[in-house]
């Protein structure tokens, strides 16, 4: 979400140099600029709390506490607790300080949650963090994706094995006129499921059925848009043998047509540290 641009407006400082244009609210003289500073302060509060919940969200992806961002800050973590409840406002040169701690600009802030629970958090990126380094890997299949339109051919199978990235891919397949989504290939690297178990089958019905119903829905997405999706996670995932591991990733989407019918689904995830053994089948992410 972008905020809209105008002439006249308040502004969020986000450090001595650099101001970043969140909202306008224009203010007139007299008994209507009463009026108008209310609902700026409506829009400030609206704007606060959105950032707020926003921090949370990034916080917990990044695998900190909050007794550790507040060690950065230096404040409480019941502070910081208040700042993402909205109780407080997070002042400008706290906020620059958090999202340098947690490894993001000030303008992911703008992206909505795509979708958290207390097992997963899932967070789009915008398109253009592929061109960052980060995406290296993967830079290849989006530039395929592009000067192919999105069609599925001959090359992809071709790009997969070239790059090295077949064994950590998952391709699905939306039959025609079905909501269905078959999973066509399952690579060998991905630890939470074997192949054989789920090649052919709904990806609904991986080990752990809640997050196959999470990935369902980004894939449906996916499909719908017809375009790439980029989303970084962090989950807590039961696994084809008993096991929960905790993982943080990033996943690129990319969307295929097949000869006008059936409809294709790529998955590439990139993996953001190691993955980690969770004691209890019931874990959840830290608050």
């Amino acid at each position: 979400m972008r905020p809209a641009a105008a002439s006249n407006g308040w502004w969020y400082r986000c450090s001595a140099n650099a101001r970043l244009l969140v909202g306008c609210v224009q203010f007139g003289d007299g008994d209507g600029g009463g009026a108008a500073r209310r609902r700026g302060e409506l829009h400030v509060s609206k704007f606060s709390a959105s950032i707020s919940g926003r921090l949370e969200q990034e916080r917990r992806l990044a695998g900190v506490s909050q007794e550790s961002l507040a060690e950065v800050l230096r404040v409480s973590a019941e502070t910081i607790g208040r700042y993402e409840a909205g109780e407080e406002w997070l002042p400008a040169d706290q906020l620059a300080t958090a999202v340098a701690f947690l490894g993001i600009s000030l303008s992911a802030l703008f992206y909505d949650c795509a979708s958290a629970s207390d097992r997963w958090i899932a967070i789009r990126r915008p398109l253009n963090i592929l061109s960052t380094g980060d995406f290296d890997e993967v830079a290849p299949l989006v530039s395929l994706w592009e000067d192919k339109r999105g069609e599925l051919t001959e090359d992809i199978e071709d790009a997969l094995l070239i790059s090295g990235m077949l064994d950590r891919v998952v391709i699905l397949r939306r039959p025609r006129k079905s909501a269905r989504l078959v999973a066509h290939h399952f690579g060998s690297r991905i630890v939470f499921a074997r192949p054989a178990d789920i090649v052919d089958r709904d990806i609904q019905h991986l080990p752990d059925r809640d997050y196959g119903a999470l990935v369902a829905d980004a894939y449906d997405e996916a499909l719908w848009h017809g375009t790439p999706l980029v989303e970084a996670n962090r989950a807590i995932i039961g696994t084809w043998d008993g096991k929960t591991i905790g993982a943080r990733y990033d996943r690129v989407l990319l969307p295929w047509r097949w000869r006008s019918s059936d409809q294709f689904v790529m998955c590439i995830s990139l993996r953001r540290g190691q993955l980690a053994q969770m004691d209890s089948a019931a874990a959840v992410l830290p608050p």
